[in-house]
């Protein structure tokens, strides 16, 4: 018989087997970053852009009635419905100042005061402001266009029987309305209006045919989304009517399911000053820092032009302003781990809302963490458990490459709980780290340097400092433990801006959005003043061989395009300020007819051009007297 046969392979070559490793591990590299890439696209699209609110603000078809008795018992049921609504917040506290009865849901809302709901028309510009507010990513308030509120029901059957919740939010809503009106005459949103999502109000309730029934669980699962966004605010009522009388903890805005969601899932996407807490509203101290807003709550809402309601406005725009900071309840970043059994003692009036919750806070807290790339949780009011809780939720963010912990009462034991859970593995992408403006003494930065010697936040490149209570002593301390690391850890110790400077970059920043929203609109604006204005002006006039025509009157006209050579070829410009001091510039009347078209012009003009209307932006950014500045060609003068 012959010998068997053997059907092995030959043994790979070292060389074989390295490549294989080596395709394996490319392989595995390319699939995270796959999927990292599908996590950061679903989130971003969720949290960030505005697809998945417009989505609910838009109506939904009926696909077709599971029960055709549900079509003869209501006539007025629409085939077509919308499943979440925002109330105009003018409309809302125009009401709540003449009418405290109650209100309706809104089912019957819509059939009696259509005008109490945020039009179609004007979603599209308030969706664009959310996703702009959603890219900021800092501590500066942008008082975004939509308020999605937080509140207990004073009972299952009606949220507000008495009007008298709706009375406290109305003179919170005149405030932020106030505020808007500052920006709109800035020139920094078109609107001072907001929508506001109140569910009672905002959604179909249970309702007894099927259609509405299933819009509402739509609108139901879509929770994650208005509280999540990056880009909305989430105003928290904390605070009962004194009506409601004594009322039971899981009657509270503690102690309801629902509420403990909406707090801690604003908490993963959004700066702290889009976190408010209208329990902490003071007319004392909002009037403190101005003494126009005493003006607040007179019920003469409806009579104040924008105007009057800009002379109410603080102007903060900062988390540390007195006022602005008075309200903040960002409650930082919950594990979805630890979710359930802080869930476990709060109330639900429908029992089956405790599984839904659960699942939208860990489908939020996953698409958020473990995609974002930089946080703040600055001038946030945290306790040491509020940082043991961040620590842990911080294992979740891969990506995650700077970090802003600004005033936010970080002192050694609170460093201690932040730092406790994590290891060397955790926050691998982290390179930057912001710890102003805290109390961490010698103590706190001891902390600090033994975590970093234990290999703690290994990519760590850049720590910023400044007014952290330290010596010398923990200076030297952590200064070498940042040097022993391979490359060394920078610490840059930021100087605090004066007054003044903190003003101009605040204008600077909102002259930017401004620029930002008006070049979408196909528009361009700047604001003027004088004397500076006068320098720059003479110097375009030079330069583009254009005449100056000013006047008292606002002429309200603007260029259409978006850069100077395009400005100089309309010939026209225009600023939305006054100007009260004309002296070196040429008077007489505006012309009647439109410019003609200019030539092409040479790209070394169209540069010098280019160069004096930057000129011109520079100086009118620095605030002062109005003014109003007319530009048309040389022809129209003569």
């Amino acid at each position: 018989m012959g010998g068997a046969v053997s059907c092995s392979r030959p043994a790979a070559s070292p060389r074989q087997s390295l490549l294989k490793r080596s395709s394996a591990r490319e392989f595995a590299s390319n699939r995270r970053r796959s999927e990292v890439h599908e996590r950061l696209s679903n989130a971003a699209k969720r949290y960030v852009e505005t697809a998945a609110l417009e989505e609910k603000l838009r109506a939904v078809n009926r696909p077709g009635s599971r029960h055709e008795e549900d079509l003869k018992a209501s006539k007025t049921l629409d085939s077509a419905l919308v499943p979440v609504r925002l109330i105009r917040a003018s409309w809302l506290i125009k009401r709540v100042y003449t009418n405290r009865k109650e209100l309706p849901h809104r089912k019957i809302l819509e059939q009696t005061c259509p005008e109490a709901f945020v039009s179609d028309n004007e979603l599209e510009d308030l969706l664009h402001e959310v996703h702009l507010a959603a890219l900021k990513g800092t501590g500066v308030m942008s008082y975004p266009p939509i308020i999605v509120l937080s509140y207990p029901w004073r009972s299952p059957e009606h949220p507000d029987p008495s009007g008298s919740l709706l009375a406290m939010l109305a003179e919170q809503l005149e405030w932020y309305l106030s505020e808007r009106a500052q920006l709109k005459l800035e020139k920094v949103v078109n609107s001072h209006d907001v929508g506001i999502f109140i569910d009672y109000w905002s959604m179909y309730q249970r309702s007894e045919n099927d259609w509405e029934r299933a819009v509402f669980d739509m609108a139901l699962d879509s929770m994650d989304a208005w509280y999540g966004h990056a880009g909305t605010l989430t105003l928290q009522l904390t605070k009962l009517p004194d009506d409601w009388g004594e009322v039971g903890e899981q009657r509270q805005h503690g102690g309801r399911g629902w509420c403990v969601f909406e707090k801690h899932v604003s908490s993963l996407a959004k700066v702290s000053t889009h976190v408010l807490d209208g329990g902490c509203f003071d007319k004392e101290l909002l009037v403190e820092q101005c003494p126009a807003a005493a003006r607040i709550g007179d019920g003469r809402f409806a009579q104040k032009s924008v105007s009057e309601l800009a002379k109410q406005a603080t102007g903060e725009d900062r988390g540390d302003s007195p006022f602005l900071s008075s309200l903040i309840n960002h409650g930082g970043p919950l594990h979805p781990e630890r979710f359930p059994d802080v869930l476990a003692t709060k109330g639900f009036t429908v029992e089956a809302d405790r599984a839904r919750v659960v699942e939208l806070y860990k489908m939020v807290a996953q698409g958020v963490l473990s995609t974002k790339s930089h946080t703040s949780f600055s001038h946030c009011r945290w306790v040491e458990e509020d940082f043991a809780n961040c620590g842990y939720t911080l294992k979740l963010c891969e990506e995650l490459a700077g970090m802003r912990l600004n005033n936010v009462g970080l002192n050694a034991s609170c460093m201690r709980a932040l730092l406790q859970d994590l290891t060397a593995d955790d926050l691998p992408a982290l390179t930057e780290l912001h710890l102003k403006d805290n109390p961490l003494g010698d103590d706190g930065l001891h902390e600090l340097a033994a975590a970093l010697r234990r290999g703690l936040l290994p990519e760590l490149r850049y720590i910023v400092m400044r007014k952290n209570d330290e010596t010398e002593v923990g200076r030297a301390e952590l200064e070498e433990a940042c040097n022993a690391r391979e490359p060394p850890i920078s610490i840059n110790r930021a100087e605090r801006k004066n007054k003044k400077e903190e003003l101009e970059h605040s204008k600077v920043r909102k002259s930017a959005q401004r620029k930002k929203l008006q070049a979408r609109r196909g528009t361009v604006a700047w604001t003027g003043t004088h004397p500076r204005l006068t320098t720059a002006v003479e110097k375009v006039s030079m330069v583009t061989g254009m005449r100056v025509f000013s006047s008292q009157a606002n002429f309200n006209l603007t260029a259409k395009g978006t850069s100077a050579s395009s400005l100089t070829r309309s010939g026209k410009f225009s600023s939305d300020r006054r100007l009260s001091n004309t002296s070196t510039i040429s008077m007489a009347s505006a012309p009647e007819q439109a410019p003609e078209q200019a030539p092409e012009q040479a790209p070394e003009a169209a540069r010098a051009e280019d160069d004096a209307f930057a000129g011109l932006e520079k100086s009118t950014k620095r605030g002062g007297e109005r003014g109003t500045v007319a530009w048309y060609s040389e022809s129209e003068g003569q």
